[in-house]
């Protein structure tokens, strides 16, 4: 187990004594910018089709709220967003809520480890 706080701008050099194998850590700033950035456009990408289904669901009376339910779960889940979104229904409104702490927890991540023999 290698804790995150060993992830900093330094290069830091681990030993495995067991294994004997060494691990060159350090924090990939770059690659932490890439990941927020895909996962920014994933919400976007699903807050857009909320507002669109409910608009949809506005103008098309006969339109039923179950489907846009399932079309926006369906979204969530191939993305593989559902740990920091979920959808409601509220006021036969489509709704997201989105965990910070989960979301916090994420962005943690983008570090660096390789091993070396």
């Amino acid at each position: 187990m290698i804790q995150l706080e060993l992830f900093g701008n330094e290069l830091v050099e681990i030993i495995d004594k067991y294994s004997n194998t060494r691990y060159i850590l350090r924090k990939n700033t770059v690659r932490k910018l890439e990941i927020k950035q895909i996962r920014q456009s994933k919400t976007d990408s699903i807050f857009s089709l909320v507002k669109d289904q409910n608009t949809y669901l506005l103008e098309h009376k006969n339109a039923k709220i179950e489907v846009a339910f399932r079309k926006v779960i369906d979204k969530i889940a191939k993305l593989k967003l559902k740990k920091n979104i979920s959808c409601t229904l509220i006021d036969n409104k489509l709704n997201l809520k989105i965990d910070n702490q989960t979301q916090a927890e994420i962005e943690k991540l983008g570090n660096y480890s390789a091993p070396l023999s």
